[in-house]
């Protein structure tokens, strides 16, 4: 058996969010709330991606909040395995929902 060890982006303190606490208190309807406030611009809301994108998207917010990742390059990629890991789409499905989603939507992480 693999196991996959996620550990989050070395974020400065100042710039951690409240779902990226060890111990937060959030739901997970409050933890993505606030994923997607701290991340507008950068992060698109899956209810306004196609519908066949939406449950691979969601699923990959719900890995940042779970697992307190921010959308640096290093914690976009631990939620991207993750989110392959954990559903069924497959990895040629994922490339494929990544170029169906216009370029300014997958490209979620601006830096």
């Amino acid at each position: 058996m693999v196991a996959l060890a996620l550990s989050p982006s070395a974020t400065a303190p100042k710039d951690r969010r409240a779902y990226q606490a060890q111990d937060s208190q959030q739901t997970l309807a409050e933890g993505l709330a606030e994923y997607y406030a701290a991340n507008g611009g950068r992060v698109v809301v899956p209810a306004s991606l196609p519908p066949e994108s939406r449950a691979l998207f969601r699923s990959h917010d719900i890995c940042h909040v779970i697992f307190g990742l921010d959308t640096t390059l290093a914690d976009e990629g631990m939620a991207d395995v993750r989110t392959l890991l954990s559903c069924d789409v497959g990895w040629g499905r994922y490339g494929e929902l990544l170029r169906s989603v216009p370029r300014r939507l997958a490209s979620r992480v601006r830096h």
